[in-house]
Parts: structure tokens; C-alpha cells; sequence
């Protein structure tokens, strides 16, 4: 995942998912559930979270490559 956002569901979904699971339907893809809005807000805090891991992933790769 790399835009997270949350839908008025209260679920979080990838930006470019979500927004194409909107252009035909009115319902959350979780819940079913009718969306009181189609308005999506950035999950800064999950976004900060995958960036914080893909960093550490990378800094390990590194330097596990350094004792191959």
C-alpha cells in the first residue's frame, strides 16, 4: 500500500482501489453498507507506519548484503 486512505466507512483502502471501487458503486466494498460520502482523508499515520517499515527493510537488505 502506498496511499492509504479512509473512506466514511471507517475502513482504510488504497487510494487509486478505492477511488475506481467509487466510480461505480455507492456502497463500502467491505461492509456493503450505503457511503454517506465519497470523500476519502489521507491516513497519514498508516502512511507513516509502511514508509517507517520499507525503511527498515531497506536498511536491512543493505546490510545483510555487506557479510554475503
Amino acid at each position: 500500500m502506498s496511499d492509504p486512505v479512509i473512506c466514511s466507512d471507517g475502513h482504510t483502502y488504497e487510494r487509486h482501489a478505492i477511488e475506481e471501487w467509487l466510480r461505480s458503486n455507492s456502497r463500502s466494498p467491505k461492509t456493503n453498507q450505503r457511503l454517506h460520502s465519497r470523500d476519502l482523508i489521507p491516513n497519514h499515520a498508516l502512511r507513516g507506519t509502511i514508509e517507517g517499515m520499507k525503511d527498515s527493510m531497506n536498511a536491512m537488505t543493505k546490510f545483510t548484503k555487506t557479510f554475503e
